[in-house]
């Protein structure tokens, strides 16, 4: 990679040099493609051609033109999205903004969207023949630059064919392809389709550090007819909505049943403060959810309801992907231990935060996911290092309009998350755990798991990535090489 970035301050009469030390190297790449059968030979080679070190961004180009040659003549299906799209195809745009948060649109070389595992692994060849960065992108609900994302100094391989779900026959399980939008899995893992990884290995709390994962299999639980509904309140209820909130947890240990969806807000334009109540019996209002009950709501979303799980989802499915109108969003992960006055001098802070934040027409909100002692002990197989008690991962969110205010809106974000940390520490609330899901780039996410964890999985990294291709092109991410 050095090779091309020092050519442009070369002498003319040493460029020929390096020219040819180029081709022979992805002459070489090229046949050790033609070995593993995996891509036509012929096609790196033609690549191999084009003299990418006399102008700006050339390997990747290179790679754009081999993608083109490979997948660009395919006529598609009508409204299909097309394996491989230019930076002046007519759909181009449309891919390029299917983040959810807008700060990712990034105007990749060129994108590439396989249709099955064989296509990835050419994908992959080529990349690795051509040395260019990349970016892996699935459902694109990651909100960090670059993390699936990336410029025109990369190419970005879109996983969108991969959205399959399947059913086993015997309803067990259920397989889900890495491009499948509008749910959240977070039952145990029993497999995956990968291209680099020939056995089932521990993956979950790895990130994009093994190989390009197509599917995951999940064990499934059988849920009949249960109980759920969900209130909005407005900005005035969230003191006793905190209180409740606290309350709720100490009940919910003993009640495996019982789960919320939880937001604060202090935006006075309309309620945006909301409680999201679901149990997994048949039970209307059950006890549980008491320290809410007498909090009065502005309206319900969702009313008293007592359904099956696709009745819950049809109230919350939204076909419109990214948002209308569009966001900017940024987020902090910090759990703490259940602690009250963690909770009380937190909200505190974020409530200052808040108001800056509306000053320059950015909301805030304040979120709450409850994780008890049963969920701890779920996850002792995996690498996430959770302490043994019951936790809250807090998480605040920011989303603002403008690219102007990325600076301010990032500083925000951060410091409201140092605060809720200094807080959590003087209280012993503190935890090492930040969710991956949640957390903004920078946050020591990979060294929360604990140094045993970590040498761990840069074991099963270097196993099914010797060269460390994913370290080293990938554009970012939650990488092992940068914890």
């Amino acid at each position: 990679m050095l090779l091309f970035d020092l050519l442009a301050v070369l002498v003319i009469s040493q460029t020929y040099a390096f020219v040819v030390d180029a081709r022979q190297s992805c002459q070489r790449k090229a046949n050790a493609s033609k070995v593993d059968g995996l891509a036509s030979v012929e096609t790196l080679q033609d690549a191999c051609t084009i003299p990418d070190a006399i102008f700006a961004n050339g390997k990747v180009k290179r790679a754009c033109h081999t993608f083109h040659e490979l997948f660009g003549r395919q006529k598609p299906e009508s409204e299909e999205v097309l394996e491989y799209i230019s930076q002046n195809s007519s759909s181009y745009v449309n891919r390029t903004e299917s983040n959810w948060s807008n700060n990712c649109w990034q105007r990749a070389s060129c994108i590439i969207s396989p249709k099955t595992v064989e296509d990835v692994a050419r994908t992959m060849k080529i990349l690795t023949s051509t040395n260019s960065t990349f970016a892996l992108r699935s459902g694109g609900h990651d909100f960090n630059v670059n993390h699936s994302n990336v410029n025109n100094t990369g190419i970005l391989v879109d996983m969108v064919h991969f959205n399959r779900i399947a059913l086993s026959a015997d309803k067990k399980t259920v397989a889900i392809g890495a491009g499948a939008r509008w749910g959240m899995c977070t039952g145990p893992l029993t497999g995956l389709e990968s291209l680099s990884m020939e056995e089932e290995v521990q993956t979950q709390g790895g990130g994009p550090n093994y190989g390009v994962v197509t599917s995951f299999t999940y064990k499934t639980l059988p849920i009949n007819n249960m109980w759920f509904e969900s209130r909005l309140y407005t900005p005035d209820k969230n003191q006793q909505l905190l209180n409740a909130l606290v309350k709720y947890q100490e009940l919910a240990v003993n009640d495996t049943n019982s789960n919320i969806v939880y937001q604060l807000s202090e935006d006075i334009s309309s309620p945006q403060s909301f409680v999201g109540f679901l149990y997994l019996d048949p039970v209307e209002r059950p006890p549980v959810f008491d320290p809410f009950y007498e909090i009065v709501p502005t309206s319900y979303r969702i009313n008293s309801t007592i359904g099956n799980l696709a009745e819950l989802t049809s109230f919350y499915y939204d076909p419109t992907y990214p948002e209308t109108p569009p966001s900017r969003d940024y987020v902090v992960s910090m759990p703490h231990k259940v602690n009250n006055a963690t909770y009380q001098k937190s909200y505190t802070a974020f409530s200052a935060y808040a108001k800056q934040a509306a000053a320059f027409g950015a909301v805030m909100n304040y979120g709450s996911q409850p994780i008890n002692l049963n969920a701890v002990q779920s996850s002792l197989d995996t690498p996430l290092n959770l302490t043994h008690v019951n936790q809250d991962w807090i998480h605040v969110t920011i989303n603002w309009a403008s690219a102007e205010d990325d600076e301010r809106a990032m500083k925000l974000i951060q410091s409201v998350g140092n605060d809720i940390n200094s807080i959590a520490t003087e209280n012993g609330a503190d935890l090492p755990y930040r969710s991956m899901n949640d957390a903004y780039d920078g946050q020591p996410v990979l060294p929360g798991y604990g140094a045993q964890n970590l040498d761990k999985l840069r074991s099963i990294a270097k196993a099914y990535d010797p060269e460390g291709v994913f370290q080293k092109l990938q554009n970012g991410g939650w990488l092992l090489s940068r914890a």
